[in-house]
């Protein structure tokens, strides 16, 4: 019997509640079946890949996160299909770089670092706090390669909006909108 999408939402929702601060500050204790490093802009990014099957889950951490922060979910969900945490240019395991740092530029490399790495769509994309404007941005630029979100921050709308409003290049609420997609009546402030 196959995942379905809708399964592996219930066991992405379930997984995490194990996202905790205390996790993320913790040295990970997953054992990837590969760590990768592939050539990603001007730098190189570290993927770590676990279990197999379609449709692939990526794990997109919080602001200053790096793989770590799903030590305690990513082992559970490569029993159930193929998964994929990294690093940002500049975090954890991976090489800084020159480039602007924005969430269009973060999108990018990721897009990028899967394609180096061979890692095919289609993907759930699972976001923590900024994650979770980082894998909407995904997601709607290439609404073809995505399968489903799954936020694991209940106020991730508010939190991750707020975050990306502070990081350099354009700010504005229109920008924000265009690349974020439309706002529901209950996101609007």
């Amino acid at each position: 019997m196959g995942i379905t999408v809708k399964m592996l939402s219930v066991a992405l929702a379930a997984a995490s509640f194990a996202v905790s601060p205390a996790v993320a500050l913790q040295p990970s204790t997953a054992t990837a079946e590969k760590a990768l490093r592939v050539a990603v802009a001007d730098g190189e990014m570290a993927l770590f890949v676990s279990g197999s099957g379609a449709p692939t889950v990526i794990l997109e951490a919080g602001t200053g996160g790096d793989h770590r922060t799903w030590a305690a979910v990513q082992p559970a969900l490569s029993t159930l299909t193929r998964t994929v945490s990294y690093d940002r240019l500049g975090l954890g395991s991976s090489t800084t770089s020159k480039r602007f740092r924005s969430a269009s530029n973060y999108v990018e490399e990721l897009r990028e670092g899967l394609r180096e790495a061979g890692i095919a769509p289609p993907y759930v994309l699972v976001g923590h706090s900024l994650g979770g404007a980082l894998v909407r941005l995904f997601a709607g630029r290439y609404p073809d390669e995505v399968a489903g979100l799954c936020w694991s921050t209940r106020r991730w709308r508010v939190s991750s909006e707020e975050r990306l409003s502070k990081l350099p290049g354009p700010t504005s609420t229109n920008w924000k909108r265009k690349r974020l997609g439309p706002m529901r009546p209950e996101e609007r402030h």
